[in-house]
């Protein structure tokens, strides 16, 4: 008999999800033993024969279920093993994996409080700490304001956005400007998102020279920015990377920040990677002028290794978001909630339903205060130069 309801129900389901969560609790421990591999590799091929993934009109029992997950974890990449280096993030956190699957459970989204009051308030202490620690104002006030985005790319699409909506604004209050085509400059190192969006947001994209440390040549850049104004263009952005996505460079973020002042110039910073780096004593001197940023770009699941994913968009303009996004559909974001309406933060969003990303960051941060970057397994040697041990076949 099928079974076709889309909830849980004791007698039918504990038991299969019980043998579900200690297989994944296996699955684990299992992930980041040095002795097991951080691949069984198979061809394609080979791998439907060993997992049958058409979509069948019956539909399977519960024990060729746990059959499949055994398999589809056996022959998966184990990201979170000491050897898997081959993306920007690693590494499985038992505080962050706790947060994940209490996230899955809820189920939830986060726009309005109603659906989500615990999570929203949590989104909020999170969001109001990073612009604290990356904005730092003497009186000690919290300024800006921040989103949690489904990665860095759509990250870096928003802050282009909010760039140009700026860009668009200050045209209507001064009318000196010329509405000419608009022109972002950054490195031929960044990250190739940036591109993208350029072509999604109509703009322009000019890549400048890196010097021999991988960071954007600031010569290079002034003399761009002085050819687009020659041909009559607006240089309106400039997005700088803090950990550019090969070689790890910090690009000049003082001087850039000099030249968007001198140029009047929105400045996003791109620190994915890097962002990490605020967290440590030691290493956040690389992020030196970062406050100056009018946006940033900060991915805890890398350098902190919180799971995937989590990223997030933090902008020192208070009201920008609400600005260049908001609509205030009335079926979400009534006007008589009977709880301060600013908790409704759905509105700034681009996207509508979105998982609350929070809670596993939140979970790690607790369970480790500020001493979680020891700065991650990234930076230690791999112990053998021979990559036998990645594969098993």
């Amino acid at each position: 008999m099928s079974d076709w309801r889309s909830i849980p129900c004791v007698e039918r389901h504990k038991e299969f999800l019980e043998n579900l969560i200690a297989i994944l609790i296996d699955c684990t421990f299992e992930s980041v033993s040095r002795e097991n591999p951080v691949l069984r590799w198979r061809e394609p091929g080979h791998l439907q024969d060993i997992i049958n993934f058409n979509l069948q009109e019956e539909s399977r029992t519960q024990d060729s279920l746990l059959e499949i997950a055994t398999k589809v974890f056996k022959y998966s990449v184990k990201t979170g093993h000491p050897y898997f280096m081959n993306q920007l993030f690693s590494g499985l956190d038992p505080y962050g994996l706790a947060g994940q699957w209490l996230t899955d459970v809820l189920n939830c989204s986060l726009y309005t409080y109603e659906v989500a009051p615990v999570l929203t308030l949590m989104e909020s202490t999170v969001i109001t700490k990073l612009l604290n620690m990356f904005y730092k104002e003497e009186n000690g006030a919290s300024i800006g304001d921040g989103l949690f985005c489904p990665g860095g790319s759509f990250a870096n699409g928003t802050a282009i956005n909010l760039a140009r909506f700026w860009f668009r604004k200050r045209i209507q209050n001064n009318k000196t400007i010329p509405s000419t085509n608009l022109v972002l400059f950054t490195s031929e190192d960044a990250h190739y998102s940036v591109s993208k969006w350029g072509n999604v947001c109509d703009v322009e994209i000019v890549l400048v020279k890196t010097d021999e440390y991988g960071r954007m040549d600031i010569n290079d850049l002034k003399v761009n920015i002085s050819e687009e104004q020659k041909k009559g263009n607006y240089p309106f952005c400039i997005t700088a990377t803090a950990g550019t996505t090969v070689l790890g460079a910090f690009d000049l973020l003082i001087e850039i920040a000099d030249i968007c002042q001198e140029f009047d110039m929105w400045l996003h910073v791109d620190a994915a990677w890097g962002g990490g780096l605020i967290f440590s004593k030691k290493h956040s001197v690389l992020l030196r002028g970062i406050q100056r940023a009018d946006s940033i770009l900060f991915n805890p699941h890398k350098l902190l290794a919180v799971p995937q994913q989590c990223s997030l968009l933090l902008t020192k303009h208070k009201n920008i978001f609400k600005e260049a996004h908001s609509k205030q559909a009335p079926y979400l974001f009534q006007k008589d909630k009977f709880y301060c309406r600013d908790l409704d933060v759905g509105d700034k969003y681009l996207q509508c339903g979105r998982r609350p990303d929070v809670l596993k960051f939140w979970f790690m941060w607790q369970a480790k205060k500020y001493s979680f970057l020891k700065l991650h397994a990234r930076f230690h040697m791999l112990p053998t130069q021979d990559k036998s041990y990645l594969y098993d076949t």
